[in-house]
């Protein structure tokens, strides 16, 4: 069992995109990482992590991890056909070595290789990337996995993040609060889409000093995609293999 398995956790850390020629990747599986060796540099991928990568690179890395993908399932096809037609004999010791061979070690069930279940890298500028990327989010949270933020408490500012459900004067307050401008006779729709929009810029002043934000009524760290804005990435440093 993986090390994210047993902490139950997905780290998602807040990153930046530098140079044009790049393509932002991600392993969209919550269970394991992903890695990967071109030209003699180790190329790690952990879950859910958003990383830059020179376009040529790029390309190499997730052609190969299309493949991986196919492999890991017809390796698993394979060991599972194994298994069944070695149990299928009365040599008790063909039995044990089905399964020391051809099981996991943590279930004791075939097949011992574990397919991915969704291909090891996606380009997250790509709309079926991205989609591939929030499923895998998704998965992850309904199998009980804490999505947190790498960066410590420090780097963060605590606000509210104004929410459909404030009342007019929750808004109007935010407003007031943060040097926004409208009046509480204005329709309550109008003064929430400000109290947001003001927010929104709160966040990206921060972001540009270096600061993340927490919703200070949820206490929990306010991503980028919450709020209809393009997610970051960092650059991707190899190693030598």
């Amino acid at each position: 069992m993986s090390e994210v398995q047993k902490r139950k956790e997905v780290r998602i850390e807040p990153v930046e995109v530098l140079g044009s020629s790049r393509i932002i990747l991600a392993n969209p599986n919550a269970d394991r990482e992903y890695e990967d060796t071109i030209d003699g540099r180790v190329y790690r991928f952990p879950p859910f992590k958003r990383l830059s990568v020179e376009s040529d690179v790029a390309a190499q890395l997730m052609s190969n991890a299309a493949a991986r993908k196919l492999d890991s399932e017809i390796q698993a096809e394979a060991e599972i056909s194994d298994y069944y037609q070695m149990m299928g004999h009365d040599n008790k010791i063909m039995h044990l070595r089905a399964k020391k061979r051809l099981c996991d070690p943590d279930t004791g069930e075939p097949p011992r290789t574990k397919p991915w279940k969704r291909t090891p890298l996606v380009n997250l500028q790509d709309k079926a990337g991205e989609a591939l990327f929030n499923e895998g989010i998704e998965d992850a949270i309904n199998a009980g996995f804490e999505i947190r933020q790498e960066l410590a408490r420090e780097n963060y500012r605590e606000m509210a993040m104004p929410k459909p459900n404030w009342s007019k004067q929750a808004s109007y307050d935010f407003l007031q609060q943060y040097g926004g401008s409208g009046s509480y006779n204005e329709p309550e729709e109008r003064i929430y889409k400000k109290a947001r929009r003001l927010f929104i810029a709160l966040f990206n002043m921060r972001e540009k000093d270096g600061f993340g934000v927490i919703d200070s009524e949820t206490g929990k760290v306010v991503r980028r995609e919450d709020l209809g804005l393009e997610p970051e990435a960092e650059d991707l440093e190899a190693e030598e293999g």
